[in-house]
């Protein structure tokens, strides 16, 4: 990782992650602000903040064991 930031991941080399992370991300957007209830669970809130392709690639990954 020499050179590159280590907080910023979204760089990835298969384009089709890439994908499912942004749109993932504005779909949560959307979900999360016509929401009426909070999550109930972390993983409930990773859902609905970021998406099921940034829950799935890389908030699930190293939150749960």
């Amino acid at each position: 990782m020499r050179g590159q930031s280590r907080t910023c991941r979204v760089h990835m080399p298969v384009p089709c992650t890439q994908i499912k992370c942004l749109t993932g991300l504005v779909d949560a957007k959307v979900v999360n602000t016509v929401a009426k209830s909070k999550p109930t669970s972390f993983d409930e809130w990773i859902l609905r903040v970021m998406g099921p392709g940034i829950a799935d690639v890389f908030m699930r990954p190293y939150n749960f064991k």
